[in-house]
């Protein structure tokens, strides 16, 4: 028996998904950071480390929120445990979950309500990802597919995926 999976899974009892606003950009940003300091930045040049870091800035996602970006915020009555945004209702720009709710089917739900949204709001159910490498197994899982082997733009090292998700 794993604790602290157990008591991951406990924490999504309480789980509240709600879309988020300019007022949470810094939030965001000091949620984003270091998960994508520890799993996406070792695979990258510096100067794509440049670039995930400055977009990542509580003014990068504020920008965002005003743009056609669509962002829900996972949380308990504690804390935040996921942020996932929709671009445009057909590309899926951040998924992150906190590591220790990792493995838990966070993820997942997370996608599911996005999609759903980006669905409602007139999404015709075709997704794309730029997948970090480390997380290609996670898309694939939901039903992403590979569109190349993995890139380097601009230091950023990525594998582009798509995926068709007819209504839920």
């Amino acid at each position: 028996m794993n604790l602290d999976v157990d008591l991951a899974k406990a924490r999504l009892f309480a789980l509240q998904i709600r879309e988020a606003t300019v007022a949470d950009a810094r939030q965001m940003s000091e949620f984003i950071t270091p998960i994508v300091q520890k799993f996406i930045l070792p695979s990258c040049r510096p100067e794509g480390k440049a670039l995930l870091l400055n977009s990542l800035s509580v003014s990068a996602i504020a920008e965002y929120l005003s743009q056609d970006y669509r962002f829900h915020l996972a949380s308990n009555d504690q804390q935040l445990l996921g942020v996932v945004g929709i671009k445009a209702r057909n590309h899926l720009y951040h998924l992150f979950i906190m590591p220790q709710m990792q493995r838990t089917g966070l993820g997942q739900q997370l996608w599911l309500h996005a999609r759903q949204s980006a669905m409602a709001a007139g999404g015709d159910g075709h997704f794309t990802v730029n997948s970090a490498l480390a997380a290609v197994a996670f898309y694939q899982k939901l039903g992403f597919t590979a569109m190349s082997e993995p890139r380097d733009r601009g230091g950023v090292v990525d594998v582009p995926m798509s995926g068709y998700f007819p209504a839920c």
